[in-house]
């Protein structure tokens, strides 16, 4: 008993299904409703002769069991389609002038399918033929108008993609569908390329403009101050000039350095040395090398880590690079005799690395326009700098498979760097 209950649910849930599958224009879906209500008569027709069941009630019983399943389509093609689950609709919505002859062919067309069932009619007494044939000539005329619907349609497209405008086109069909989705992805992919090379040729200009830029004056002051040595007069004013010279020269050497740095991260042509290292130890090291800078200004570094040894597969010179840039402007850019805080924490599956330090300068709104190249704040023009720190640092931590993030918190600014990490069950 079980086993034919099973299959029984089964029947009935292969059926529900079946039914449920039935999709697209609701005029069209009409016909496959027709085929099974017709399959559910039968059946019917068959309880009926063998059990005597009154056949008038059953007939009842039929009609409103067809207009429930007929409501149930109606309501969940709505639901999915909106408007759009009407052909009808479609073919008023999508309908322009320019278009008239193509509607004009199209319901040429059905106008002698009608003709040609009443003429069938009229010769064919045979009940089961003429309703056979009405459901064919239904279809056939149905076919027709949503193929000529798709014809408008795509043409319609074509034009809007050709005049650089983009029309939102929908059709209730998977083939037409299919089509405008690949000329979309097409455009898309088009615009995307061609504003990539505007992008880097943009890049370019502003590259060549920033370098220009900024070593025309160290290389300015350099040029001025060798002259100076030569025409010295003492010894004194000479080593004076000396070291100008040699601040000016450090200077030049840091912005070609930033420049070939910001090149090689922005192409992405960077041979990346992964290795295990000890995070801690890393940071610690590179903090190292602007003790000094930082006991000048009166900033004193709070570190907090969750765990002493912290290991991660990274390269080294690239993270000690992206350290050495923050750092510099903490120096450059903190408010003397202030605390910066750095705290490396573990949420889930991430590694977080928080820098917040107390700014003496105002910034504005746009503060993620900073990680782009030659950005600075609008109060540094005072400060001395590239304007590429933060674009580095930010591109090298992508490389390394990364995020980085720059906010602000009233006064404070805040660096965050976040690790995907695999967590040992």
């Amino acid at each position: 008993m079980d086993k034919k209950d099973n299959i029984f649910k089964r029947a009935i849930r292969y059926y529900k299904n079946l039914f449920m599958g039935i999709d697209g224009y609701l005029e069209e879906q009409m016909v496959i409703i027709a085929i099974h209500l017709g399959f559910h008569f039968l059946i019917y027709g068959i309880i009926v002769s063998i059990f005597g069941i009154y056949g008038r009630n059953l007939k009842l019983l039929f009609i409103i069991y067809s207009l429930i399943l007929i409501g149930i389509k109606v309501v969940q093609s709505v639901k999915k389609y909106g408007i759009h689950a009407f052909l009808v609709a479609d073919l008023v919505y999508g309908f322009k002038i320019k278009y008239i002859s193509v509607y004009f062919e199209a319901f040429i067309l059905v106008g002698l399918l009608v003709i040609f069932y009443f003429y069938l009619m009229k010769d064919n007494e045979d009940p089961i033929g003429l309703i056979f044939m009405g459901a064919l000539v239904y279809k056939v005329s149905v076919s027709i108008l949503k193929n000529y619907l798709g014809k408008v349609l795509l043409n319609r497209k074509i034009e809007s993609l050709y005049n650089g405008e983009y029309e939102k086109i929908y059709i209730n069909d998977s083939t037409f569908n299919n089509s405008i989705f690949l000329m979309d992805n097409l455009y898309s992919a088009m615009k995307n390329s061609i504003d990539a090379e505007y992008r880097s040729e943009k890049l370019k200009t502003e590259l060549i403009t920033g370098v220009s830029h900024d070593i025309k004056t160290p290389l300015t002051s350099i040029i001025n101050y060798v002259d100076l040595v030569k025409r010295a007069k003492t010894e004194e004013k000479r080593n004076e000039y000396l070291d100008t010279l040699s601040y000016n020269a450090k200077r030049l050497k840091a912005m070609i350095v930033d420049l070939i740095e910001a090149s090689k991260t922005g192409s992405g042509s960077i041979d990346l040395h992964m290795q295990v290292i000890e995070l801690n130890e890393l940071i610690l090291q590179t903090y190292g090398q602007f003790d000094e800078d930082f006991e000048k200004n009166g900033l004193k570094l709070e570190y907090n880590s969750f765990k002493e040894n912290i290991f991660i597969k990274l390269d080294a010179d690239r993270l000690n690079r992206v350290f050495e840039n923050i750092f510099s402007n903490i120096i450059k850019y903190s408010e003397k005799d202030s605390v910066v805080n750095l705290d490396i924490t573990k949420d889930s599956d991430k590694l977080k690395i928080s820098i917040k330090n107390k700014s003496r300068i105002k910034y504005g709104k746009d503060i993620k326009d900073l990680q782009e190249r030659f950005i600075r704040a609008s109060d540094a023009d005072d400060i001395e700098g590239s304007g590429l720190g933060l674009y580095i640092a930010k591109a090298s931590i992508e490389l390394l498979n990364g995020e980085f993030q720059i906010r602000l918190e009233k006064d404070y600014f805040i660096v965050e760097i976040f690790f995907a990490i695999r967590v040992k069950k």
